[in-house]
């Protein structure tokens, strides 16, 4: 057969620092305790409601980015990228429902909470 080369879509995180879930998780947890402290700007129509006040069910979403934006990202969302991207290259191919992605000595990757 014909041997084809696909390149994945890169997965950017320059400038930011990858986490473990655990860890991430925790992060998003504090963000919404501390939410509920804030008073300004757009906090005061939440009234000490937090996230929750103010977006409802989308809140653990929004508490999310928040902490995207700050820089930080969890594996899970690197691990997430390459599935997906596997996925596209091997649609079509002989091994299109047998592939398999393999990972080094990346902790963050291994730990328990990132491991669906």
């Amino acid at each position: 057969g014909t041997i084809v080369g696909r390149r994945a879509a890169p997965f950017d995180y320059t400038g930011k620092k990858v986490v473990g879930a655990a860890s991430f998780n925790a992060l998003v947890k504090r963000e919404m305790a501390d939410a509920k402290k804030r008073t300004g700007g757009k906090w005061r129509s939440a009234n000490g409601g937090g996230y929750e006040a103010l977006y409802g069910q989308t809140a653990l979403a929004e508490a999310t980015s928040a902490i995207n934006r700050g820089g930080t990202i969890s594996v899970t969302d690197l691990m997430d990228h390459a599935i997906t991207e596997s996925q596209i290259l091997f649609e079509g191919t002989a091994h299109q429902n047998n592939w398999f992605l393999y990972h080094d000595a990346l902790s963050a990757w291994w730990e328990k909470e990132a491991q669906a």
